[in-house]
């Protein structure tokens, strides 16, 4: 298995942590069946929850050059 870093607000994380408790699950557990949910979606993306289809191709349909989108985690979270 391959770790993952991710940069949330300490606030999500929290709450999310919490959520995942309750259902008796760990952050990444429901990290990577909400990642599996996303692949194996075979909803088309106007069907998508909102969520999903705002995180859904938006760099592609943006036609933000991938570089740039990591300057910008970079600048915000380093």
């Amino acid at each position: 298995m391959t770790k993952l870093t991710l940069s949330v607000d300490d606030d999500v994380i929290k709450t999310a942590k919490e959520w995942a408790r309750g259902r008796g699950l760990s952050l990444s557990q429901m990290v990577s069946a909400f990642f599996i949910s996303v692949i194996k979606s075979k909803q088309p993306p106007d069907e998508m929850p909102p969520i999903l289809k705002k995180m859904a191709g938006i760099l592609e349909k943006e036609q933000i050059p991938i570089k740039d989108y990591f300057d910008h985690l970079e600048s915000k979270y380093l």
